[in-house]
């Protein structure tokens, strides 16, 4: 299950994750999601405190239900290693926020040099 710690204790807001057939697959799953809440809260030069912070008010909070045994899984703590792991460069996350900023600057420049082109095509077109 995800709970969304925008939304604590308001299970209108909680979603199933799925069903797994082993405890690591489950806590996999989950990893999974703590990750992606982290990547869309994560800046370049964002403090491990500032992205911590992030998460705990606005990341999805994963928990497993159902285990016969105690989960040794914690959606916090999970977070706050990865953040610390993240903001300490020991991560790839900064690397594939790079990488995807660069990607989108690139695209930018393509468009506005396609614009360029469409608009001089349209004066030469009119004058």
């Amino acid at each position: 299950m995800v709970d969304d710690n925008y939304h604590p204790m308001d299970e209108s807001e909680r979603y199933k994750l799925g069903e797994f057939k082993t405890l690591d697959s489950a806590i996999a799953a989950c990893q999974r999601v703590v990750n992606n809440s982290l990547s869309n809260a994560y800046t370049a030069g964002i403090s491990e405190a500032d992205l911590l912070a992030s998460y705990a008010l606005f990341g999805a909070d994963p928990f497993i239900i159902g285990a016969d045994q105690d989960v040794p899984f914690s959606a916090r703590e999970y977070a706050k290693q990865r953040c610390h792991e993240i903001c300490s460069g020991q991560s790839d996350l900064k690397q594939a926020h790079t990488a995807r900023r660069r990607v989108s600057i690139t695209q930018v420049i393509a468009t506005i040099i396609l614009l360029a082109i469409a608009i001089y095509a349209l004066t030469r077109l009119i004058g």
